[in-house]
């Protein structure tokens, strides 16, 4: 089952088709913080491919993946940057530079047949981050222990990227 989320933090009823769309994937390093019951954590620095420590599959502890990137270059007025999520599960919160993306349903956002990335069972989420974005940048994705897969040790997050809408929106 493919489902997709659209999500952004100021426009509820915009109804667009990004038509010209560029896409910058968020590989690795990234941080990953296992956040133990005395306070203290784990901490390892790795892309999301890459099979997270096995004493990380017990229990039920919070995780903490973080990743820093810069703005993209030469936005112009009306351009909209986006964040998108695929996961086999659903996430704890996520946040850009310490303010959580929490946003209403925005399902008037079609992303090209020719964009979409190839067969993905899982869960899609786009989070609008236009005016959120600071030159530089900390990207925050919660989720738990329990969604660590046994057998391959990957966490829930497969793949991010950044969605920049190059063709700038007239209103």
């Amino acid at each position: 089952m493919n489902m997709i989320k659209f999500q952004t933090p100021e426009r509820t009823n915009l109804v667009t088709t990004m038509q010209k769309l560029h896409s910058i994937r968020l590989r690795g390093p990234w941080q990953f913080f296992l956040y133990k019951a005395d306070g203290t954590f784990d901490q390892v620095r790795q892309p999301l491919e890459q099979e997270l420590p096995p004493s990380w599959r017990e229990g039920s502890q919070e995780v903490t993946a973080k990743r820093k990137f810069n703005c993209p270059r030469n936005l112009s007025l009306g351009q909209r940057v986006f964040i998108q999520i695929q996961s086999l599960a659903e996430l704890g919160e996520v946040q850009l530079n310490d303010v959580p993306l929490v946003a209403a349903v925005e399902p008037g956002i079609q992303i090209p047949e020719s964009k979409r990335r190839p067969s993905f069972d899982g869960l899609t989420t786009f989070l609008e981050i236009t005016s959120q974005l600071e030159p530089f940048n900390e990207l925050r994705i919660d989720f738990s222990t329990g969604q660590i897969d046994l057998f391959t040790g990957l966490g829930p997050i497969r793949r991010v990227d950044l969605w920049i809408d190059v063709a700038p929106s007239n209103g």
